[in-house]
């Protein structure tokens, strides 16, 4: 049976690093390890792995350019992304968070701690562990501010477009801080109210979508015309860009589509595994799908139908080989404009816009602004201030005034220019209807943390 590929970035290969891949290795993972990003956004083009490893030792400017590239990545969306921690870079952390890792596995960290943490950051979907029981005195909580990863995608003068793992009711009011809320409005937060929830066209990896209302200190100084900043806003719009999905078992097949799909102009993913067939067109919505047929032929034709149950009404469908078989493919698109090629024409960009997009629904909506999706105005955070009811080892129990989900990276301020990050493990409701989180720490070290509970008053305990 073939290994699972993982696949290590670190220019500070030491000891300590090698002990933890080796780790990995006796559990049969194949593990190759990267000193230049190059070779490494390299290999992850040609030989795809669905685990990445990045060391944050090194060059941190670098380092974050690293971490842009890779989150943008068409051939890896599936991936699961995670940093190995020892300088605890706040900006790179926060970058990180941003884009959507996993977790923060700290290099200090018992064998038995850090593999416990990567098995369950890698895991598919919701899991079902049973964790220990934290007793709750809600009448010694203490608050805490805490911030959740969130990613802006438009906005014009009246709402804004967020992605996150926050899940809030319709008609919560939000904070939202980053470098657009402090252009925005540099003494306050944002303040949003949610209008909509949606789980189908996001861009980013996280799994909810926030389309609020929002206001500024500065906003009640609009009148006819946008303010400086908003003009900043409209200046850098991107506009919106077709959605592409490609499933390509064909390694050579894959590169030569992706060569005609400039992510400059199309928002582009591929699916990693047989798994992502689904799973990723469920939440991307995309415009346009480009399919091999040994996905979908023979035994393997109903994945063709489960595939159409989750794409949107008018997307188009192009299956690259198996022509013969196209009233055959076509009974299963439920109504979805169906395409067949042979092998790949070299003018398939020319075909992609004046043929196959103007069948799908895309059309540019001119009222909002695209924020470009490297740019630092599209990273932001939801902040509230949550109830520790409390600590236990390395776990902490929250209440939060909405929901946050499952494997979501969330930010507590320690005070005093310190925070800490921590992995939502487990979400529910308590009795009253309350959201708790579970969650577990992820950084910083455990001295820093005792000190965090002393200031607190919560009981000495043994942390992490």
């Amino acid at each position: 049976m073939k290994r699972q590929g993982i696949y290590w970035f670190s220019q500070v290969h030491d000891e300590a690093e090698v002990n933890k891949t080796k780790l990995l290795e006796e559990l049969d993972y194949d593990v190759r390890v990267f000193e230049n990003p190059e070779t490494l956004l390299e290999n992850l083009a040609d030989k795809r792995v669905s685990i990445v490893v990045i060391s944050d030792r090194g060059e941190q400017a670098a380092l974050v350019s690293l971490v842009d590239r890779l989150a943008h990545m068409p051939e890896i969306q599936g991936a699961r992304l995670l940093l190995c921690c020892q300088s605890n870079d706040a900006k790179l952390m926060g970058r990180c968070a941003g884009h959507g890792f996993r977790d923060f596995l700290q290099l200090s960290w018992s064998d038995h701690r850090w593999i416990e943490h990567f098995e369950f950051a890698i895991a598919n979907g919701d899991t079902e562990e049973s964790w220990p029981e934290i007793a709750a005195n809600e009448s010694k909580a203490k608050r805490v501010r805490f911030f959740v990863p969130a990613r802006i995608v438009w906005m014009n003068q009246l709402e804004i477009f967020i992605e996150t793992r926050a899940r809030p009711d319709i008609q919560t009011q939000l904070s939202l801080t980053g470098a657009l809320s402090h252009t925005l409005s540099p003494e306050t937060p944002m303040q949003l109210m949610v209008n909509g929830l949606v789980k189908t066209s996001l861009s980013f990896r996280f799994s909810e979508g926030i389309c609020a209302s929002w206001k500024t200190g500065e906003q009640a100084a609009m009148s006819g015309e946008e303010s400086a900043s908003m003009e900043r806003v409209r200046s850098m719009d991107t506009g919106e860009k077709p959605k592409v999905f490609v499933a390509m078992q064909s390694p050579a097949l894959r590169k030569t589509i992706l060569k005609y799909l400039d992510t400059e102009h199309y928002q582009v993913h591929t699916a990693l595994q047989k798994r992502s067939l689904l799973m990723d067109p469920k939440y991307f919505s995309p415009h346009l799908v480009f399919i091999e047929h040994k996905l979908c032929s023979g035994d393997s034709l109903s994945r063709l139908l489960d595939l159409v149950g989750v794409l949107p009404e008018k997307s188009v469908i192009v299956i690259v080989g198996g022509q013969d078989e196209f009233t055959r493919y076509r009974n299963f698109t439920a109504g979805r404009h169906l395409e067949m090629l042979a092998h790949i024409p070299k003018n398939l960009g020319e075909i992609i816009e004046k043929h196959y997009l103007p069948r799908t629904d895309f059309c540019q909506n001119q009222k909002i602004f695209h924020i470009p999706m490297q740019h630092d105005w599209s990273f932001a955070e939801i902040t509230s201030e949550a109830l520790i009811l409390g600590l236990k080892g390395d776990l902490i129990k929250l209440k939060t005034p909405f929901g946050i989900g499952q494997f979501s990276l969330l930010r507590l301020d320690l005070g005093e220019g310190k925070a800490a990050y921590l992995k939502a493990i487990a979400t529910e409701l308590d009795e009253q209807g309350h959201q708790i989180v579970l969650g577990r720490f992820s950084s910083p070290g455990p001295e820093q943390l005792q000190q965090f509970v002393r200031k607190l008053g919560f009981p000495n305990r043994k942390l992490g």
